[in-house]
């Protein structure tokens, strides 16, 4: 589980989020999967989670079947 970028971005599941290391390195993308009312998110990546200090909210959604999907409000991109 990972910290949410800020408090009050707007995040849902299958949102593609780019990850960056403490010196600010790109180190790749990650979907996100699962994201509650807390300040932890889980994210889908190769990368691993000791390596990510930074998440960078994307604009692409994708739903379960990896099909560009437009946020719909609370409900999210369609993986939840």
């Amino acid at each position: 589980m990972l910290a949410r970028p800020e408090p009050d971005a707007a995040l849902s599941p299958g949102l593609l989020v780019g990850l960056a290391g403490r010196d600010g390195k790109d180190l790749g993308l990650g979907l996100l999967t699962g994201c509650g009312d807390g300040p932890k998110l889980a994210v889908l990546s190769p990368v691993a989670e000791a390596e990510i200090c930074r998440i960078t909210q994307g604009f692409l959604c994708l739903d379960r079947t990896f099909s560009e999907a437009k946020p719909q409000g609370t409900s999210g991109c369609g993986m939840g």
